[in-house]
């Protein structure tokens, strides 16, 4: 009797190991095959015009900074790709909306530069997935799963383009995978946004 039990024991504990052996590889798999979908569905020239494009992003936000008192400012999340990955902690992206007086706005957001899981950072302006997603939102369309963040009545747009204009020259390395961890000198969009955002001080 005693050495059926100790049997039924070590075949359970057997089995619980091996599910959870199976689960842990199920997930990793599913996290791999996600990021493929993620990187495969970004077009490369994007990445180059980021690039390109940085020299200019530098310049509208001194303009900004020192004419803050013009813009207002808000913060976005969005699913990574609206077709592909539905919007979770781990596959969500992060930008900032810019709104200046006469009407006019700009998307803001950091990204990488290379077709890789690990590349060089850049703050970008106007990227196609960004400003699409926006206008879903405002169209009341929101095939992105757009949701709002911090208001244009909470941002502090000078403290905040401060911000952003000191990580611009930091060499940053940015990354894709893994959103909830923070990596040492690496930012990806969401850790970049929530680091750089600061918020009015209510009088």
């Amino acid at each position: 009797m005693g050495n059926k039990i100790k049997i039924n024991i070590h075949t359970n504990n057997a089995i619980i190991y091996f599910l959870l052996t199976l689960i842990i590889i199920f997930e990793a798999s599913c996290s791999t095959i996600k990021a493929g979908i993620y990187l495969s569905s970004i077009d490369p020239k994007e990445f180059e015009m980021t690039i390109l494009k940085e020299p200019d992003v530098k310049i509208l936000l001194e303009e900004v900074y020192k004419f803050s008192e013009n813009y207002t400012m808000s913060a976005y999340t969005r699913t990574a790709i609206k077709s592909n990955i539905k919007k979770s902690e781990r596959y969500t992206h992060a930008y900032y909306v810019i709104h200046n007086n006469t009407g006019q706005f700009y998307t803001l957001s950091f990204n990488g530069t290379q077709f890789s899981r690990y590349s060089n950072g850049v703050w970008a302006v106007n990227t196609e997935s960004d400003l699409n997603s926006y206008i879903s939102f405002l169209d009341g369309e929101n095939i992105w799963s757009v949701e709002i963040m911090k208001s244009e009545n909470i941002i502090n747009v000078k403290e905040t383009i401060f911000n952003i204009l000191g990580k611009i020259d930091s060499h940053i390395t940015y990354y894709y995978i893994d959103h909830l961890n923070k990596k040492v000198n690496m930012e990806n969009c969401i850790t970049a946004l929530t680091e750089t955002l600061v918020e009015k001080q209510i009088e």
